[in-house]
């Protein structure tokens, strides 16, 4: 006998949640939480979290708010990936599974989700297929924007809300990534699935990579004259075809270095601050093109003043990642000239070379 099991339904239950969350279970609630604040300032550059009791929280933001017909698709385990997240940005939010964890987190732990949003409160209800439905509550005007509140059937404190907190802390008058997106950023594999889903006319795609109406009407013209198919629809291009547009697109716009992303460059009271710029390749199989993803890499170092032992002083490290926090509480320990950083898998030992004077 062959038993089969969807990939969906990993989301819910909670060891296999933790699979497709890449955390511990002891930290899917502050990776719920995270994926929502991400949500949140992606959408509008800042919001606002709060403890509502030893098993909720609520995020809020003041933007234009979630259009009620699209919330039974947003908080539904069993469900393709949005082709919003298909289209590779360096936010926050941008692998495509946030939703899908918190809606499987509540699931899991026999939680419930409501949604306020354009001043209608809504109950999330999570069915046995994997989809959910939506249940209107009441009208509600406080909320001008989104607020989200979820309650979990595991404890919630005010350190499962660190990982949030922080995210909105280093938001704050940080640099904004304003640009679109880069034809780099993609394998000859993801441009094709981004291609399939996008649903549209190929002039109108090749727009989304390009600022302005001057410089899509020039790629526009290029594209007509250069590629035969040029007249199609997304939906009706091969994978070779595909694979031709990426390279046309590559010829025509320039890589997006990466200390152009934006980030927090600051520094705070009783910390030492680094930044890294850099970038990461994805290799192709199947097609002509690898993928050159940029990042950048920040990291705060906070000391622990109330410490009695002087011999050995610890720290916690703050890591940001394209400004969104790690998944993993980041550690450090300093003794002599032996450093220890842990956290998030990670174990390493520095030693320097003692010094003569």
């Amino acid at each position: 006998m062959q038993l089969i099991r969807e990939d969906w339904k990993l989301f819910r239950n909670i060891d296999t949640l933790c699979q497709k969350a890449g955390v511990h279970r002891e930290f899917i609630p502050k990776l719920v939480v995270k994926e929502l604040v991400d949500n949140a300032l992606d959408a509008t550059g800042d919001c606002e979290l709060e403890l509502v009791d030893n098993h909720s929280f609520r995020v809020t933001d003041n933007g234009s708010g979630i259009d009620p017909d699209w919330l039974e698709d947003y908080f539904s385990i069993n469900r393709p990936m949005i082709s919003s997240k298909l289209l590779r940005l360096p936010t926050r939010g941008a692998l495509g599974n946030g939703l899908r964890v918190v809606t499987g987190a509540v699931i899991s732990t026999n939680g419930y989700l409501t949604v306020t949003t354009r001043g209608q409160t809504f109950k999330i209800i999570p069915q046995d297929d994997g989809t959910s439905i939506k249940q209107f509550l009441y009208y509600n005007n406080d909320y001008k924007g989104t607020s989200i509140l979820v309650t979990l059937g595991l404890s919630i404190t005010k350190s499962t809300l660190s990982w949030g907190k922080m995210a909105i802390q280093f938001s704050k008058n940080s640099e904004v990534f304003e640009g679109k997106s880069s034809p780099y950023w993609y394998t000859s594999e993801a441009f094709f699935e981004l291609v399939n889903a996008a649903n549209m006319p190929i002039n109108e795609f090749v727009s989304l990579f390009v600022a302005g109406p001057i410089k899509a009407k020039k790629l526009i013209t290029d594209l007509t004259n250069e590629l035969e198919f040029s007249m199609l629809g997304t939906a009706d291009l091969s994978f070779d075809e595909s694979d031709q547009l990426l390279t046309f697109l590559r010829s025509k716009i320039r890589k997006s270095l990466p200390r152009n992303l934006g980030a927090v460059n600051k520094n705070f009271v009783n910390t030492m601050y680094h930044k890294t710029n850099g970038s990461f390749i994805l290799e192709t199989v199947r097609g002509e093109h690898d993928a050159e993803i940029p990042i950048v890499i920040e990291a705060w170092v906070k000391y622990d003043t109330d410490q009695d032992d002087e011999s050995q002083k610890q720290s916690s490290i703050s890591v940001l990642v394209n400004k969104s926090p790690v998944t993993a509480d980041m550690k450090t320990s300093t003794k002599q000239a032996s450093t220890t950083i842990w956290g998030g898998g990670l174990y390493i030992d520095l030693r320097s070379r003692p010094t003569d004077f």
